[in-house]
């Protein structure tokens, strides 16, 4: 009968080697000698890869979520407005932006950015085509805050050369800048050699630029389900703040950045119809003492759905009936009498995320872990030279797409049709005035989320540093502290398990030898090791000694 002893090597109770879970080492109270004929195998592992399952995501460090919205208002009543080269109600966009007095010179401190240019790297690891990415850049805008700007490269033919985006931002000079993806990581991992900007000469008198609004929210470093994810950003999103930095400086009954009244604008705040560049407006009280009216969204939420797809499913106010129901209301157009439908009285439009954490400026958190494509969701915009206030300026006109960087309330081909037994007649635009509307046109991610990392390994290699060698062989590779090959398996919040089916057995031989300090490392099936794991790891060795011989 054999003589059995059973070592535990627990990280929890040990010394962490690095950063990662997966890399520690513990020393025994008292040695443990084993002697000729010991056999030293694998009896137990269990691995913490519950940040690598399928739907989980891993947050490694606190994590900053900076949200950077412009804000719009809906044309669609002319209460309190003082209108400029528009004359009414229109129900078009307009945008939120101070103005900047200029004087186009050649001792400008402006400078209009016109394109940038790209070229393929032939030969690169990817072998006939180039692109595939989205590119995120910082500068400074006419009024001196930083800003970013977005666009997407798509995977473009190797045979295609050159690729020139026109870009139209105006900035201060040298401030544009590329933040992600570094031109190596360009060169090496998308084929893509980076050509820089040209520049332009900014040539009106005005520069009117987006009042950028932000607010910055903390995920904690941890392992998360989706759900709680969007739930959190949502939360985090809307929680009333008392010390808001929003535009308005007037008392309100709530407190937050994409949420304020009208009352308390700065004098030189305007409102620039982005969809035409054909006018503007302001905000003038006609009486003092009149309540203001609300800019903003009273919702800006991040939501998950049973199709493991992220989505913001309203970033608009919508617009209420007097019973306080969401409606679309008709607004006649003045120059072809026609009606088009509104249903948002306005919102925000997301310029940017900026995610980082203690060790890294940028983090494509958004993009890579919840699949949003950020050259997409954030409208691009093109300065437009144009007459406002009777003065040559430069406005923004913005590319807007609804579902895809605007929400607002669903306009369908249903929204005409009566329901009741008139519902083949078409009725008058009047009647449909307060037309329900409770559905949203959300902006979804365009991929599945799941795994921050992709899954690199079929198995775990359970690697134990100490006074025992055990062979692992490979065709290119021999190893000599590989105890044991855990098979990898996924169930949500479980962890990765391995028994003595899993161990490399080491037979000692020669004369005894004692056991006290252990290193253990949990590697991929590549080698490496493991990236992503928590810390809650152990393993179970057992050591049998062969009952010895009597001798007669």
């Amino acid at each position: 009968m054999s003589v059995l002893t059973t070592i535990e090597l627990k990280q929890l109770a040990g010394r962490k080697n690095g950063e990662t879970g997966g890399d520690w080492s513990n020393t025994l109270m008292k040695p443990i000698y084993i002697e000729d004929g010991d056999i030293v195998s694998l009896d137990k592992v269990f691995i913490d890869s519950t940040s690598q399952n399928t739907n989980s995501i891993y947050v490694k460090n606190d994590l900053s979520m900076e949200f950077n919205c412009m804000i719009y208002n809906q044309n669609i009543t002319g209460t309190q407005k003082t209108y400029g080269d528009v004359s009414a109600v229109d129900g078009e966009k307009y945008l939120m932006c101070s103005v900047v007095s200029h004087t186009p010179s050649p001792g400008s401190d402006l400078e209009e950015i016109l394109t940038v240019s790209f070229s393929n790297h032939i030969g690169g690891p990817i072998p006939g085509k180039w692109g595939g990415f989205s590119l995120k850049y910082s500068y400074l805008d006419a009024t001196g805050t930083l800003a970013y700007w977005h666009h997407t490269i798509n995977t473009i033919d190797w045979r295609i050369e050159t690729l020139t985006v026109p870009i139209s931002v105006i900035a201060k000079k040298n401030t544009f800048t590329l933040i992600s993806p570094s031109v190596d990581d360009m060169y090496n991992t998308y084929n893509t050699v980076y050509g820089g900007v040209v520049t332009g000469a900014v040539t009106a008198s005005n520069v009117y630029t987006p009042i950028i609004v932000k607010k910055t929210i903390t995920l904690p470093a941890g392992n998360y389900d989706p759900i709680y994810v969007a739930k959190f950003i949502t939360d985090g999103l809307t929680r009333n703040n008392r010390n808001a930095n929003n535009p308005s400086k007037a008392y309100i009954p709530i407190s937050n950045e994409f949420l304020f009244s009208s009352d308390g604008l700065a004098p030189g705040t305007f409102f620039i119809n982005c969809e035409t560049a054909g006018g503007s407006f302001q905000y003038v009280p006609v009486n003092s003492g009149d309540p203001g009216m609300w800019i903003g969204t009273n919702q800006f939420a991040l939501q998950y759905d049973n199709e493991q797809h992220f989505y913001f499913s309203d970033l608009h106010i919508p617009i209420y009936s007097d019973n306080g129901l969401k409606v679309c209301q008709f607004i006649p157009l003045v120059t072809t009498g026609d009606f088009m439908p509104v249903s948002s009285a306005g919102g925000v439009l997301i310029h940017s995320i900026r995610c980082f954490d203690k060790d890294t400026d940028h983090i494509p958190f958004f993009e890579d872990t919840l699949g949003f494509n950020m050259g997409t969701i954030t409208p691009s915009i093109t300065q437009t030279n144009t007459v406002i206030q009777v003065i040559e300026s430069s406005v923004p006109i913005l590319n807007l797409i609804n579902g895809v960087n605007f929400t607002q309330g669903l306009i369908s081909l249903d929204m005409g049709i009566q329901k009741n037994l008139s519902s083949e007649i078409c009725p008058s635009t009047a009647s449909l005035v307060n037309n329900i509307q409770d559905q949203t046109t959300p902006i979804y991610s365009q991929s599945i989320s799941g795994d921050t990392k992709a899954t690199n390994t079929g198995y775990y290699q359970v690697e134990i540093n100490s006074v025992f060698h055990s062979t692992f062989v490979g065709d290119k590779f021999q190893k000599t502290n590989i105890s044991g090959i855990v098979s990898r398996y996924f169930t949500q919040n479980s962890y990765t398990s391995g028994s003595s089916d899993s161990s490399i057995p080491y037979i000692h031989r020669g004369q005894p030898t004692q056991l006290k300090g252990f290193g253990v490392r949990i590697l991929d099936s590549n080698g490496n090791l493991a990236e992503d794991l928590n810390d809650d790891n152990t393993v179970i060795l057992r050591i049998t000694k062969p009952m010895k011989k009597e001798t007669k």
